[in-house]
Parts: structure tokens; sequence; C-alpha cells
């Protein structure tokens, strides 16, 4: 993993989240807050709690960044981000929306706008945790490798080359990438001499 990337990932999340939060949600529906005063922190105390608040998120979001990055497969990260966050969005707003409106006070209007919220922001937040991560593609197919590495031992042979120089091995398989169908760089390789891909 790309812990600079995870950094930005979630740093960049947690401003959509403040803003989102900020825009959406506490504006917008403060009079809706105010008819469950027993249910929220007094104004002063929620204010004296912010930065608590912004760490408690932080976490999150450093966590999603995480959990993104361990399943990432590679493709366009913003697109493969809005895949991830409609997951999470059902995820939570199944696990805390749901059991929230089951088992805290309020009334269905308060428990569906909360849960349009939450939904659309992790939506939201998943697209731009993938767009911040998406790293470099790595080479994952290590028949293709292997294929390669032979490839470079016979030529540094002939040519009393003392090392195969790793860049060269990975530029040609990167090449081979390119120009191979999509899940068939092994094939490909083995069907096309490498002096034409490499």
């Amino acid at each position: 993993m790309d812990y600079r990337r995870l950094t930005l990932a979630a740093f960049l999340a947690l401003g959509v989240r403040l803003m989102f939060g900020i825009l959406v949600w506490i504006a917008p529906f403060a009079d809706e807050f105010a008819k469950y005063p027993t249910m929220l922190r007094p104004m002063p105390i929620f204010r004296d709690n912010v930065p608590l608040t912004l760490a408690g998120w932080f976490i999150a979001v450093f966590v999603l960044a995480i959990v993104f990055a361990k399943g990432y497969a590679g493709g366009n990260g913003a697109l493969e981000g809005f895949r991830f966050g409609s997951l999470m969005a059902f995820f939570t707003v199944g696990f805390v929306s749901v059991s929230m409106y089951a088992q805290v006070n309020i009334g269905l209007r308060m428990a569906v706008i909360g849960g349009a919220q939450l939904f659309l922001e992790m939506v939201i937040i998943g697209t731009v945790i993938g767009a911040a991560y998406e790293p470099e593609r790595q080479v994952t197919e290590p028949r293709a490798l292997r294929v390669a590495q032979d490839f470079f031992r016979a030529r540094s042979s002939s040519s009393h080359k003392t090392s195969i120089s790793a860049g060269d091995v990975s530029s040609c398989v990167m090449h081979a990438r390119r120009t191979a169908p999509s899940g068939k760089l092994a094939v490909e390789i083995h069907a096309r001499p490498l002096d034409t891909i490499c």
C-alpha cells in the first residue's frame, strides 16, 4: 500500500465529510434537530467537541482508505471508489440509520433524512478516496514476469551482461500489458517473440 496516497485520500475525504456535513446536513435540517433536544448535545458542548469529532472522522476515513486499497484491483480509481462508496453506503445505512430508528426515539422523517444523507455522503467519500488513492498499476502476472525474466537472462548471456535490470523486465511486461487484451497478458507474451514486445 502507498501510505502517502492513503493519507492524501483520507485528508481529502475528511474535507468532503466536513463540508458535506455543514452544507447538506447541519444547516438545512437544523429545525429537524431542534425537535430532539434530549437526544443531541447542546450547541456549546457540540462546538467544544469539534476537535474530537474531527479526530474520529479522520480515523474513520483513513480506515476506509485502507479497506479500499486492500481491495483495489486496478482500473479507474474514481469509478472503483464510486462502487466501493456505494457498497459502504448500503452497509452504513443498514448498520447505523436503520438500527438507530429501531432503537432511538426519533421520527421516521428524521431517520429517512439521516439515511439519505449518510448514503450520499458515503458514495461521495468513496469516490474521493478512489480518485485520490489510485496507484500506478502493478505487475501481477507471475507467469508473464517469468517469461520476461527468462528472455532477459538469455539476452544478457549473449551480450555478456552480468546482471538483469529490474527496470528492463518491468518495462517489458508493462509494455506487453498495454498492448495485450485485458486478462490475457501471459498468453499474449507466449504467443509472440519477446523481441517484438520489448
